[in-house]
C-alpha cells in the first residue's frame, strides 16, 4: 500500500488533489525510502491547469481493465461503430495521455502484458528466474552427470556447507574394535574434525554436536563423546534416532539449525558399537510377552507385522524381480570397488586411526561361484544371503557444517536440499525411492544431472530394487556413479553411522576429488520402520 494510516488523520478520497503528492508517494525528502537532499532555492509558483482526471481514467479503463466483470464492452455505453474498433496499443494509449502507474493491475488483479520495447527487459528477466536452475556455472556448455545448477542459489548466507568429513575404520561386530564403546568411538572423529576447519574453531566454538545412534547405552551419546573429546562444558550435544539413518538424519538437522541461523559451526554425523550394544530386557512383562532380553525395540505395531530388515528385504526383492544372480553380481563388485579405493589410498585422507585399526576390516575378494551357493539366510529358498548382505559393524563419522558467509572459501558439499519420507512399513527398503524424488523436485533437477550417488548397501537385493526404481544401472554404464568406492555390502553397516559414512564418501569423490564446482552428489538411505531418507549436495569451491 506504500503507507499506514494512522489514526485519527484524515484519508484524502480517491482522485482528490494533495498539496505534496510526489513527497507523499516517496517518502521524506521526495526520494525512495525517505532519504534527504539539499533544499533548492524556491522559485516562483506557476498557475496549474485544472485536470480532467475521471474522464481519462474511463477512457483508459476501456482498453485495459480487464479483470472478471470488467471487460472490453463494459463501463461507458459506446456506440456500434466504437465497438467495432480495436483497443489502441500500450504505446497509442500512452500518447493519449492516459499512462499507467508502473506495475498496475486492473480490476481483476491480472497484470496487463507489456507491449514494445518495455517488454523485453521483462521477458527477460523472466525467462532468467524460470531457467536459474539451468544455469551450470564452471560447468556450462558441458553435458553429461552432474552438471546442472540447482534452483537454490549458492550465495545464500545462511546455506550449510560440509567443509570437513572424517570416519572411523568400520569394523566387524566382535572383532577388532569389540572393546570400544560408543562414546571412545566418536570422540577422536570429533577432534580430527575439529582439527580439520581450524582456524574457524579458534575463531568461535562449536555450537552444537549431533549425532546419530540406535542400539547405544542410552542417554545423550553425543554429550558424552563431545566431552570425552575434550570440548569446553559450554558445548551442547544432541542425539537422534532414525535406525539406519540416524547419521544422515543428524546431519540434515544440523543444516536446518545454520540454516535458521540459530548456529554458524555445528559437528553432526552418527556411531555406532555393535559389539558394546546393551543387551535389554522388560522390567515387567508386556501384554503377550516376557521379561526375557530382546535385541531390538519394535519397529512398527503388531498389526504391521514388524519384519526384520532381512526378512523384508526378501519381500522387496520378490516384489520388484530381483534375482539371485544379479544380488550376487552387484555384492561381489561393491568388495572389488573397496579394495581398489583401498589399494590406490582414496580411503586414507577420511579415516582416524582407532585403537590400533587403520584400514576397514572387511573388504576381500569373493567367488561367484562361492556366493551361489550360500544358503538363504532369512527365508527359505530365498535369494538374500549372508554374501549378499551386510554386516553388523562398529565404527563413526562426522562432518563439520558450517554456513556460507564462514566458509570463507574452504571447498566443500553445499546441502541444496533434504528429506525424510515415510513408505510401507512391511517394506522399509523402499524409503529411498520417495525420498530421492521429493529432493530432486524440491532442487528441481533431474537424476541424470547428479554427478555422484551414495546409498547405505543394507542389502544388495534393496539397493538394486531401489537403483531400479531410479533408473541406475549399477551393474552397467553407472557403475561409477553408484558407490564408486563400494559401500556397506563391503565396508561394513555400523546403524547408527552409516547415514553419515555415505556423505563422508561424497565428500571424498567430490570435494577431495577436484570435481567442478556445481556438482551434485546423493547420499540415501533405507530406515526401519519404513522411512527413507535422502540428501542433495552441490560442490563449491
Amino acid at each position: 500500500m506504500g503507507a499506514l494510516a494512522v489514526a485519527g488523520a484524515r484519508i484524502p478520497r480517491r482522485g482528490r488533489r494533495t498539496a505534496a503528492p510526489r513527497r507523499r508517494r516517496l517518502g521524506d525528502g521526495g526520494r525512495p525510502g525517505g532519504g534527504h537532499r539539499a533544499e533548492r532555492p524556491a522559485r516562483a509558483a506557476r498557475p496549474r491547469r485544472r485536470r480532467r482526471t475521471h474522464r481519462r481514467r474511463d477512457r483508459c479503463a476501456r482498453g485495459r481493465r480487464g479483470g472478471p466483470g470488467r471487460g472490453a464492452g463494459r463501463g461507458r455505453r459506446r456506440g456500434r461503430g466504437a465497438a467495432a474498433r480495436r483497443a489502441r496499443p500500450g504505446g497509442r494509449r500512452r500518447r493519449a495521455g492516459c499512462r499507467r502507474a508502473p506495475g498496475r493491475a486492473g480490476a481483476g488483479g491480472a497484470r496487463t502484458a507489456r507491449t514494445g520495447a518495455a517488454a523485453a527487459p521483462v521477458a527477460r528477466h523472466r525467462r532468467a528466474a524460470q531457467d536459474v536452475h539451468r544455469q551450470a556455472g564452471p560447468c556450462a556448455g558441458r553435458r553429461g552427470r552432474g552438471c546442472r545448477r540447482p534452483a537454490h542459489p549458492a550465495t545464500d548466507v545462511s546455506a550449510p556447507v560440509v567443509v570437513a568429513a572424517r570416519r572411523t575404520p568400520i569394523a566387524t561386530a566382535g572383532k577388532a574394535l569389540r572393546e570400544v564403546t560408543v562414546e571412545k568411538l566418536a570422540a577422536p572423529v570429533l577432534s580430527a574434525v575439529v582439527d580439520d576447519v581450524w582456524p574457524l574453531t579458534a575463531m568461535r566454538a562449536v555450537d552444537d554436536v549431533v549425532l546419530g545412534n540406535c542400539l547405544g547405552p542410552g542417554g545423550n551419546v553425543a554429550r558424552v563423546a563431545a566431552l570425552a573429546a575434550g570440548f569446553d562444558s559450554a558445548v551442547p550435544g544432541v542425539t537422534v534416532d532414525r535406525q539406519c539413518g540416524s547419521g544422515l538424519a543428524a546431519i540434515l538437522q544440523a543444516g536446518q539449525a545454520i540454516r535458521a541461523g540459530d548456529a554458524r559451526l555445528v559437528l553432526a554425523g552418527g556411531v555406532e558399537s555393535a559389539s558394546t550394544a546393551p543387551q535389554r530386557s522388560h522390567r515387567v512383562a508386556p501384554a503377550g510377552g516376557s521379561t526375557g532380553a530382546y535385541d531390538r525395540a519394535p519397529f512398527t505395531p503388531p498389526e504391521y507385522g514388524d519384519p526384520d530388515m532381512g526378512v523384508a528385504a526378501e519381500e522387496l526383492a520378490r516384489r520388484r524381480g530381483v534375482i539371485r544372480g544379479r544380488q550376487d553380481a552387484y555384492a561381489a563388485a561393491s568388495h572389488a570397488k573397496a579394495l581398489l579405493a583401498r589399494e590406490a589410498g582414496r580411503f586414507d585422507a577420511e579415516l582416524v586411526p582407532v585403537d590400533g585399526l587403520e584400514h576397514d576390516d572387511r573388504p576381500r575378494r569373493l567367488n561367484p561361484a562361492v556366493l551361489a551357493r550360500m544358503p538363504a539366510a532369512f527365508v527359505p529358498r530365498g535369494t538374500v544371503t549372508a554374501g549378499n548382505s551386510c554386516a553388523n559393524s562398529d565404527g563413526a563419522a562426522v562432518v563439520a557444517m558450517v554456513g556460507e558467509e564462514l566458509r570463507a572459501g574452504r571447498p566443500g558439499l553445499r546441502l541444496v536440499a533434504g528429506a525424510v519420507v515415510g513408505c510401507d512399513p512391511r517394506l522399509p527398503g523402499w524409503g529411498p525411492v520417495p525420498a530421492v524424488h521429493r529432493v530432486l523436485a524440491a532442487a528441481r533437477v533431474a537424476l541424470g544431472d547428479v554427478g555422484a550417488v551414495e546409498i547405505v548397501e543394507a542389502f544388495a537385493g534393496q539397493v538394486l530394487a531401489v537403483t531400479d526404481a531410479l533408473g541406475l544401472d549399477p551393474l552397467g554404464r553407472d557403475a561409477g556413479v553408484v558407490c564408486a568406492d563400494g559401500g556397506a555390502l563391503a565396508l561394513g553397516h555400523p546403524w547408527g553411522a552409516s547415514g553419515a559414512v555415505v556423505v563422508v564418501r561424497l565428500f571424498a569423490r567430490l570435494v577431495r576429488g577436484g570435481a567442478p564446482a556445481g556438482t551434485l552428489g546423493l547420499a540415501t538411505a533405507a530406515i526401519g520402520g519404513g522411512m527413507g531418507v535422502a540428501a542433495l549436495f552441490e560442490v563449491v569451491r
